[in-house]
């Protein structure tokens, strides 16, 4: 049993032996239908810009990457990415209805938004949040 064990720590350090490779990264994509920039009420203000793999909320200085986009059938899109001002992970979950997209829920790691529904359409032109 003890020579096996030898055996097989040799085997892990020999130089001969390669690391199995890191898994590429999934491949983030947001359906087209959400990808934009959306306000509820003035495009010159508008509150998120949806792109097919990045974030920009209102107030943001830049697009986040996102690490994750899933899309249901019911007009749900939960998208999750690393927030830089707060070095945390943040799932927002969005809702498409009637070409209208609203904020759902946010959650962080300590705490959880249920949002009042306030539909969003999407802007045309030039915003503030595409620079």
């Amino acid at each position: 049993m003890i020579t096996a064990a030898a055996s097989l720590g040799l085997y892990a350090c020999s130089p001969g032996t390669e690391a199995p490779a890191a898994p590429e990264p999934a491949t983030v994509a947001v359906p087209e239908a959400y990808i934009g920039v959306w306000s509820s009420s003035n495009c010159a203000r508008p509150f998120v810009r949806i792109g097919v793999s990045e974030i920009r909320n209102m107030g943001s200085e830049r697009a986040i990457p996102l690490t994750s986009a899933e899309a249901f059938p019911d007009g749900r899109l939960i998208l999750t990415y690393l927030d830089d001002v707060e070095n945390a992970v943040v799932t927002e979950t969005w809702k498409l209805a009637d070409g209208k997209l609203d904020l759902v829920r946010s959650v962080w790691p300590d705490s959880t938004d249920d949002w009042a529904s306030d539909p969003m359409s999407p802007c045309s032109g030039p915003t503030p949040l595409d620079g």
